[in-house]
């Protein structure tokens, strides 16, 4: 489980093939300090994604992960290289300083606009249809493994538009800076979104039931 706070930025530096199912193995080289304590078997978010360390290098502070093919069918940006959130698992106390986040992506979505408004950055998404449910007014949403909040929600039919504020913190101390328009970044939903959605569509199912 993560927070969503990204203090560490790193770079995936290479990507091989895992299997003949379409499977990737991928190398990330991360800032100095970041694996100190960091162990065979430790799950770390990449760009939001849940990911297994399976090889670790301190002398290069470079570690490894395994994606499946189900990972990358539900992700983006584990197939070319460029910069990439990292964030390490939770401790249990550790403080909740953005929301609990599950490293489960729902779903892709696609950068509307980024602009400057003032000091800070509006991001704009699209987020397909089938996903709108999900959304909510200063709701918590985690983009790219980044926890941030929906200042707006704009329905049209096939897709919902969220609108979201980037202070300059995490303009400045993110890949956010370099996101843009057209790109599709990694989305996972508010958890508590989903218990909640499913919970009303069991109650809806069972009142057609006869």
């Amino acid at each position: 489980m993560f927070t969503g706070i990204i203090r560490n930025l790193a770079y995936l530096t290479e990507i091989s093939h895992l299997d003949l199912e379409g499977g990737k193995k991928i190398t990330i080289q991360s800032d100095s300090g970041f694996l100190q304590d960091v162990v065979i078997g430790a799950s770390i978010a990449v760009n939001g994604a849940c990911l297994t360390v399976t090889v670790i290098d301190h002398l290069t502070q470079q570690f490894q992960c395994e994606v499946s093919v189900e990972t990358l069918a539900k992700t983006t940006g584990f197939t070319q290289l460029g910069p990439v959130h990292v964030e390490k698992s939770l401790k249990l106390q550790d403080t909740v300083d953005g929301h609990l986040v599950l490293g489960h992506i729902d779903c892709s979505a696609t950068i509307h606009h980024l602009i400057a408004l003032a000091e800070s950055h509006q991001l704009s998404l699209q987020i397909p249809q089938q996903w709108a449910s999900l959304v909510a007014y200063k709701g918590s949403i985690a983009v790219h493994g980044v926890s941030l909040t929906i200042n707006a929600c704009h329905d049209y039919a096939h897709y919902t538009l969220i609108d979201i504020n980037l202070i300059p913190h995490t303009f400045e101390n993110t890949n956010c800076k370099f996101w843009q328009k057209g790109q599709l970044v990694n989305i996972e939903f508010d958890p508590l979104a989903r218990y909640c959605q499913r919970i009303l569509s069991l109650n809806s199912l069972h009142r057609e039931l006869p």
